[in-house]
């Protein structure tokens, strides 16, 4: 369930790991309102710091304007075959390569939470229970309520360069979305 930030956690870098196929864009909904919710989310539950945003999960089974939409607001695509060990192993990764404090917020089932560590605040948005079905109407749900309340113009693109990456090509990294879809339709990518 989420928290209110205490402390150091109020201000701290805030990693985002989001399993788009288990907790998909609800039909109809502008995808460019995504960040601007999880944003708000965070925001209203006193998180102030840096976020950074990944939508993990197979991309090819996600309609492309979707994925644009996604991109086009900075968060980072990446191809994830392999869904909760590829979700723990990006989130242990990335606890690895920063010092805490610092927050992980898992929009993805807790069995894809690395163990926690020291300094490292791991929290999810709404409890996670079964059936499957229960906890995407808790995400459509959360996603909506929060929606609500933003402000119509908040569905700010950015000038930044698309980031993606695909974890089945070990590991491929790139810029451009463009780049990202030319990149998945590849022989090399199919190959794998």
């Amino acid at each position: 369930m989420m928290k209110k930030a205490t402390g150091k956690e109020a201000k701290a870098v805030t990693l985002v790991y989001w399993d788009i196929k288990e907790f998909p864009v609800p039909p109809g909904f502008d995808a460019r309102r995504v960040r601007p919710c999880i944003n708000q989310l965070l925001e209203t539950h006193g998180y102030s710091g840096p976020i950074t945003i990944y939508a993990v999960g197979i991309l090819t089974d996600v309609h492309v304007d979707i994925l644009r939409a996604l991109s086009s607001t900075g968060i980072i695509l990446c191809y994830s075959p392999f869904g909760k060990t590829d979700i723990m192993s990006l989130m242990f990764k990335w606890m690895c390569n920063n010092s805490p404090p610092a927050n992980l917020l898992g929009i993805c089932d807790p069995d894809a939470f690395p163990p926690p560590e020291i300094g490292f605040n791991l929290f999810s948005p709404f409890p996670y229970s079964s059936p499957e079905q229960e906890d995407s109407i808790s995400w459509i749900n959360l996603i909506l309520t929060v929606s609500g309340t933003l402000q119509e113009d908040k569905c700010s693109e950015t000038v930044e360069s698309a980031t993606w990456s695909c974890l089945a090509c070990k590991p491929l990294h790139g810029e451009g979305f463009e780049t990202f879809t030319g990149h998945l339709s590849s022989q090399e990518h199919k190959d794998m």
